[in-house]
């Protein structure tokens, strides 16, 4: 079963129907975003998840194949990320939101995120079943 969700899931990030047009790529926006992302810790916490993905799935792939398919799952994240930046986002917001990650608080910050990620999924389920229990108790 975790293989079959495995390959599902790497399914839909390399053969997605979601076309993105080249047009909509603002290749200068593309890059901040991208020294954003790394500065921030945002690929640390996409690495962990891709890692984790890959441990579900066993010793079904080759180093190569693991390195290959990352590559492209983060471009492809990359590509669907840009157009929601943009319209939420200026080009000088990001860049100053990239500086603030270059300064020793923003490092330590983003150093945290992934711990921040994982412990926050262990929480997710727990506050869902908190939230349901109040929002029953209101009735």
């Amino acid at each position: 079963m975790k293989k079959l969700f495995f390959a599902l899931t790497i399914a839909l990030l390399c053969t997605s129907n979601m076309q993105i047009k080249a047009q909509e790529i603002n290749s200068e926006y593309k890059q901040v975003l991208v020294t954003y992302l790394k500065a921030s810790g945002g690929d640390l916490s996409f690495n962990a998840t891709i890692d984790q993905l890959f441990a579900m799935m066993g010793d079904g792939l080759t180093s190569l194949q693991k390195m290959t398919i990352k590559a492209q799952a983060l471009d492809l994240m990359i590509n669907y990320m840009v157009p929601v930046y943009q319209k939420n986002i200026t080009l000088d917001d990001l860049k100053a939101m990239t500086a603030f990650y270059d300064t020793p608080a923003g490092k330590r910050i983003a150093a945290a995120q992934p711990q921040i990620v994982a412990a926050s999924t262990e929480i997710g389920p727990k506050w869902a079943a908190d939230l349901q229990a109040l929002l029953q108790n209101a009735k």
